[in-house]
């Protein structure tokens, strides 16, 4: 992946940054204090508002935070997320799975369909699939956007752009991830 430098809005990823460590200062607080996600409503709002979950119906909310302060403090990986919200609503959400994954572990990445585009990955076509099938597929393709950015963080490009990203944008109290750092440029490049 080549991302053109000149090309990042990095006002909007300061924007981004603010709001995602608000959130995240949130949920280690959450942690430390025992705080219950579900009951906490402006929390609730700005985690819908920035990663966009809208339009979902209540139950799948009320259950989507009970998960989500349910493994604060326990081991947790994308497929459990992923068969744990297929329960709601019989659909496979691959993108608010690793939202949730990445919001109790930072170090995960963060499944959305502009850094699929940008890394050139498809959702593979699944419509005769079992649903076993179809899980194993995502989770295959979650792997490889992990992978991706295990060995991006490896190369000169992908270094260059976090010693960039340092030297452009305050974290405001929050270490950002080096994944996370990588995540907010491919989302801002023109």
């Amino acid at each position: 992946m080549i991302i053109n430098k000149d090309n990042i809005n990095w006002e909007n990823i300061q924007t981004g940054v603010d709001k995602y460590s608000w959130i995240m200062k949130f949920v280690e607080s959450a942690k430390l204090n025992g705080i219950d996600l579900a009951k906490e409503i402006e929390f609730k709002k700005k985690f819908n508002g920035f990663y966009r979950i809208r339009q979902k119906s209540e139950k799948f909310y009320n259950f989507y935070y009970f998960l989500f302060n349910s493994k604060l403090k326990t081991y947790i990986n994308f497929e459990d997320i992923l068969e744990q919200l297929y329960q709601v609503d019989k659909k496979f959400e691959s993108s608010f799975s690793s939202k949730l994954l990445h919001s109790v572990n930072p170090s995960l990445p963060i499944w959305d369909s502009i850094v699929l585009k940008k890394l050139q990955l498809k959702i593979p076509y699944q419509k005769n699939l079992k649903k076993n099938e179809k899980k194993e597929m995502i989770v295959e393709l979650y792997r490889n956007i992990s992978i991706f950015y295990e060995n991006f963080l490896k190369t000169k490009e992908g270094k260059d752009l976090l010693e960039l990203f340092d030297s452009k944008i305050q974290e405001r109290g929050y270490k950002i991830s080096s994944i996370k750092k990588i995540d907010f440029i491919i989302w801002q490049t023109r």
